[in-house]
């Protein structure tokens, strides 16, 4: 068994938003990204998460990642694949970095 087996990908801003010739301001562009590899733990038993804000939030997934991970904003759109099939996502609640491993709230 690996211990982390699936891939983790975040919306990176491809593009800031800019002026047309209108002056209205177009979209700014989000593509996915791999940012890490990863495993995904479905949060069955409606547990809840404490925010920066102190606040507290029932989170869908919990992912696992090694320590070596960039860390990913809160907020941040996340996907976790296995392959080319989408096994979780959302944005992200809350991310941790600890002694061994690295952790995010989905």
């Amino acid at each position: 068994m690996r211990r982390y087996p699936y891939d983790l990908y975040a919306s990176v801003i491809a593009s800031d938003a800019t002026p047309d010739s209108n002056g209205n301001y177009t979209a700014q562009i989000g593509t996915f990204s791999k940012v890490s590899v990863c495993r995904d733990l479905v949060n069955d038993a409606g547990t809840t998460v404490r925010l920066d804000d102190q606040t507290t939030q029932v989170y869908d997934y919990k992912i696992v990642l090694p320590k070596s991970c960039p860390e990913i904003a809160a907020g941040t759109p996340v996907e976790v694949r296995d392959g080319s099939q989408v096994r979780a996502k959302g944005q992200v609640l809350r991310f941790y970095r600890g002694q061994l491993s690295c952790q995010l709230w989905v």
